[in-house]
């Protein structure tokens, strides 16, 4: 019978413990696994480089020890490309990031276990929660960090006073899908939470004692790593600011309503030829370029336009040609240099801006009724073809 604070099969918990010349640390944080993990687990001590100090006793102790495992971190250097290759390789289950210099109170993971298979996605090991303590540290370091969590707390209405502290248990399959940008500094734990944050997911805290490594040198680097914070702060405010709600279900038939009217002006007197489609594909041109054909047939035509993709098949082409259209393309995502689009332009904004029709056709019949009622000298204006500015009417 499997123990309630056992993993069931699948998910075994995953330690990732992100190392840099921790070989003081090591042997003793063994024996606080050792002594409050539940069984199984499997821990992944993430190195740098091999000249870590860490490594000669990691790989001693792992010689007797089949659940540690070294994993070599080859994203890049610094503590977030540490965890993120820990995550990397924990593959399914809950994950929970660890630091090597003996600040976390282990005795509490049993408990964090529990509130993951409960349901929650993220569990936050709080300093700053009531019955929360942070013992030692550098006062600018810790006064900033409270405040970050407080303030996201009361402010964002954020899941946990504790908004900075790594020492969190995850679900791994969940973080692999948001994915991870964090690059250099400890932010990773702030930029996980609020990411689970702005999607809804459940997350919660319970009450922890951090303590000031005693031996080894810290690789926090404030100043360096605080516009990192800054930007998860941020996006974990806005995130908390948002409208939150269940989508409203909106019943479709799968494919938008729409009309597409396609037109020619032409640019010497401003008179329009238009077509009224469904969509703006293959089909559609190819009736536009007939009713441009049937226009004075006898009479050579130069048709100028985007580089739409509708208008670039072969039996487009050919169309053109038999109807004596010979064809020119202007340069790609250069709407400035199409006339036409200020006539599109007024029609939106006179036709359709701030209107709800009754219907589609209704709609329609509003804006070929404008575009009809409009005096070909007047298009031949709105489209810009009479300012001293346009210049490539004579070429």
């Amino acid at each position: 019978m499997t123990s309630p604070l056992c993993p069931n099969a699948g998910e075994i918990l995953q330690l990732i413990v992100p190392v840099y010349n921790e070989h003081e640390n090591f042997p003793r944080l063994l024996a606080a696994l050792e002594s409050h993990i539940p069984r199984p687990f499997r821990a992944l001590v993430v190195y740098d480089f091999e000249g870590d100090t860490t490594l000669p006793v990691a790989r001693e102790l792992a010689a007797t020890r089949p659940w540690l495992e070294l994993v070599h971190n080859t994203i890049g250097r610094g503590p977030a490309n540490a965890i993120r290759a820990g995550f990397a390789a924990a593959g399914t289950g809950p994950a929970l990031v660890v630091m090597a210099d003996l600040s976390d109170d282990l005795s509490q993971v049993a408990e964090m276990l529990r509130l993951y298979r409960a349901g929650n996605k993220v569990v936050c090991a709080s300093r700053y929660m009531k019955g929360g303590r942070q013992i030692g540290g550098p006062f600018l370091k810790r006064t900033l960090s409270r405040m970050a969590g407080l303030s996201l707390w009361h402010l964002a209405r954020f899941p946990t006073h504790d908004a900075t502290n790594n020492f969190r248990l995850y679900d791994a399959p969940l973080v692999n899908e948001m994915g991870i940008e964090s690059e250099k500094g400890f932010e990773i734990a702030l930029e996980l939470t609020a990411k689970a944050f702005a999607r809804g997911e459940r997350i919660t805290e319970i009450p922890t004692t951090w303590t000031d490594r005693t031996a080894g040198e810290s690789r926090f680097r404030l100043w360096h790593w605080l516009p990192k914070y800054l930007r998860w702060y941020c996006y974990a405010m806005r995130a908390g600011w948002s409208r939150r709600g269940v989508p409203a279900k909106v019943i479709i038939s799968g494919r938008n309503a729409r009309r597409t009217i396609l037109g020619t002006l032409n640019v010497t007197s401003g008179e329009l030829v238009r077509t009224v489609r469904e969509r703006c594909r293959a089909d559609d041109v190819l009736v536009a370029v007939a009713a441009l054909g049937a226009v004075r047939p006898g009479v050579p035509k130069l048709l100028i336009w985007d580089n739409a993709p509708p208008h670039h098949p072969r039996r487009v082409r050919d169309a053109a040609q038999d109807a004596g259209i010979a064809l020119a393309f202007l340069p790609f995502r250069s709407p400035e240099l199409m006339p036409l689009e200020e006539l599109w332009r007024g029609l939106k904004q006179t036709v359709a801006a701030n209107r709800c029709d009754d219907s589609l056709d209704e709609l329609t019949a509003r804006a070929l009724a404008w575009l009809d009622a409009m005096p070909d000298a007047e298009r031949h204006r709105r489209c810009g073809l009479q300012s001293s500015k346009f210049s490539w009417l004579p070429t």
